[in-house]
């Protein structure tokens, strides 16, 4: 039977330390019976800017499912490439908006509608040094983005199976297909 939670792998998760970022973080672990297999990895991106329950959370996540969730956050090198990833834990995480502080120095002006750069800067590229750590294709399932497929309607067409995204770009309807498990291009998010 089709688990829409049973992610190919290797695979990275991006944890967000939200509640249903929690909800689909546990059906995945338990879709392979309550282990993750070793090359799946669970990142949460800190900004510095979370709330300290956001923080006890990811935790107490971490240390009641028995999961290995690597915390990351962003800070600046002095030369190229100036972004960089390093790993932090639950006692050193930043909570003081460093990251966040430190970009919006380097920026010199705060994000806006035209320019947000903080989910790019701050988790999507913070996310990627680790995939390239462990070798993952340029796949992510994103919890917190997968929220919208949660409770979104299927399509079938022609035995495809497509699921429609509730935050598709410019308002558009938008259906992804969804592949068998054992496939390497299934998706529930994807962004390159």
């Amino acid at each position: 039977m089709f688990n829409p939670y049973k992610i190919p792998t290797p695979a990275l998760i991006s944890f967000s330390g939200g509640r249903t970022s929690g909800f689909m973080l546990w059906n995945i672990i338990q879709a392979y019976n309550g282990k993750l297999p070793d090359d799946v990895h669970v990142v949460f991106a800190n900004t510095g800017k979370e709330a300290p329950e956001t923080l006890d959370f990811v935790h107490e996540i971490s240390q009641k499912w028995d999961i290995k969730i690597h915390w990351l956050e962003m800070y600046l090198g002095k030369e190229r490439p100036i972004y960089r990833t390093k790993e932090v834990t639950y006692e050193t995480a930043a909570r003081n908006g460093e990251p966040f502080e430190e970009l919006l120095d380097h920026r010199k002006y705060l994000p806006n509608p035209v320019t947000r750069f903080c989910t790019s800067e701050l988790k999507i590229k913070v996310m990627s040094k680790i995939e390239k750590r462990y070798y993952i294709s340029p796949m992510r399932v994103n919890a917190k983005i997968s929220d919208s497929v949660i409770d979104s309607e299927f399509l079938t067409i022609n035995d495809l199976r497509y699921v429609r995204l509730s935050r598709a770009p410019r308002g558009r309807n938008a259906f992804m297909r969804l592949r068998s498990v054992t496939n390497d291009n299934f998706r529930i998010v994807i962004y390159r």
